[in-house]
């Protein structure tokens, strides 16, 4: 029972680095859709593929240094420093990227993607990198849920 009420103490810290994170989250990504010229949401309830892409990969560029932030801070407050170091960082590295290549807003809009069926990697059994990669994430999902 002891065990149990030490494991249940940092239940408070958890939910206010939970709820920090998923402001800090919110903000970013509401930040994120106001500096890109097209509109995401719009894209990707359109099923444009290359917007939800695009956005998932912000999100998730994004999410890890702020996971990242969580497991090193030493305060809550250490945890937003880091995650607003972390924002700054992600979006001025999405302005260079768009200095280098302007025309990636049209082709986001145009739903264009890199070509899916050619593989520069394979493993010895023959089979794309890519499909191989599809095949653990999807056991590891499996694993998951039993």
């Amino acid at each position: 029972m002891a065990d149990l009420q030490a494991s249940l103490s940092g239940i408070v810290p958890f939910i206010a680095y939970f709820i920090t994170a998923i402001v800090m989250l919110l903000i970013f990504m509401k930040i994120y859709t106001v500096m890109t010229p097209h509109d995401e949401m719009a894209l990707i309830k359109e099923n444009n593929v290359a917007a939800s892409v695009v956005f998932s990969a912000a999100f998730l560029g994004f999410s890890l240094p702020l996971a990242s932030a969580a497991a090193n801070s030493v305060s809550i407050i250490d945890f937003i420093i880091w995650g607003i170091i972390a924002c700054a960082a992600q979006l001025v590295v999405y302005q260079v990227f768009r200095r280098f290549f302007p025309k990636v807003t049209d082709r986001i809009k145009g739903g264009e993607m890199a070509n899916q069926h050619q593989s520069c990697c394979h493993f010895a059994d023959g089979r794309p990198a890519e499909r191989r990669l599809h095949h653990l994430l999807t056991e590891a999902v499996r694993a998951a849920l039993r």
